[in-house]
C-alpha cells in the first residue's frame, strides 16, 4: 500500500508497508520545473478573427506554469497529461528552476 502526500513543498513522503507488519518511510526529492505553454487553437481562432469556444484569448500567448516532479521525464509526463496536444496545447519548453 502506498500513501503519498506533500511534505515541506519540495519532498514527497511515501509510506510503505512490508509484509503488512513492517512500516518504513521513503523520502523522494521533488524538483521545481517551469513549463512554457500556449494554445494553438486559441491562436488560430484569433488569427481568423474569432474566439475559442472554451478558452480565453490570453492562451494565444505563452503561459509559464510552475510545478513539481521527481525528474525531467516525469515533468514532461505530468504536463502533457494536463495540457494535452489534442486540446491544442503546445508545450514549448520545460526547465528546472531554483
Amino acid at each position: 500500500m502506498i500513501r503519498p502526500f506533500m511534505w515541506q513543498a519540495n519532498h514527497l513522503l511515501t509510506s510503505l508497508w512490508d509484509d503488512e507488519t513492517n512500516f518504513r518511510e521513503q523520502v523522494i526529492m521533488q524538483l521545481k520545473f517551469e513549463a512554457a505553454i500556449f494554445n494553438a487553437e486559441v491562436l488560430q481562432a484569433l488569427n481568423d478573427g474569432g474566439k475559442h469556444r472554451n478558452l480565453s484569448d490570453d492562451w494565444a500567448e505563452t503561459h509559464y506554469i510552475e510545478f513539481y516532479a521527481s525528474d525531467i521525464e516525469m515533468a514532461w509526463e505530468k504536463i502533457q497529461q494536463k495540457y494535452r496536444a489534442d486540446k491544442g496545447y503546445v508545450i514549448k519548453t520545460i526547465d528546472e528552476v531554483a
